[in-house]
C-alpha cells in the first residue's frame, strides 16, 4: 500500500495539470464532469411522506404487522411470567 502511494506521488507531474483534466499516476480525473455530476445530484425532489405511506401500506399488506403485534403480545406475556 505504501508503494502504491509512493508511486502516485512520484508520478505526479505538476506541469501536466490544468483545470479541466488531471492525471495523477493511475487516476484520470475530469473535474468538469465531476463538478457537473455533483451539481446535478444536489437537485432532487423526494416526497418523504408518500414514501413512508407506501412503506407502511406494504408492511400491512404483507402481513408483517400481525407478526409485530403477536411478537409484542408474546414478549409482554413472557416478560410478565419471568418477572414474577
Amino acid at each position: 500500500m505504501i508503494d502504491v502511494a509512493h508511486n502516485l506521488i512520484a508520478n505526479l507531474d505538476i506541469t501536466s495539470l490544468h483545470l479541466g483534466h488531471m492525471h495523477v499516476g493511475y487516476l484520470d480525473l475530469d473535474w468538469d464532469f465531476l463538478l457537473a455530476q455533483a451539481k446535478q445530484n444536489t437537485q432532487f425532489n423526494q416526497d418523504v411522506l408518500a414514501d413512508m405511506t407506501k412503506g407502511w401500506n406494504n408492511f400491512v399488506k404483507s402481513g408483517q404487522v400481525w407478526a409485530l403485534i403477536i411478537g409484542l403480545v408474546l414478549g409482554y406475556l413472557f416478560r410478565s411470567v419471568t418477572a414474577a
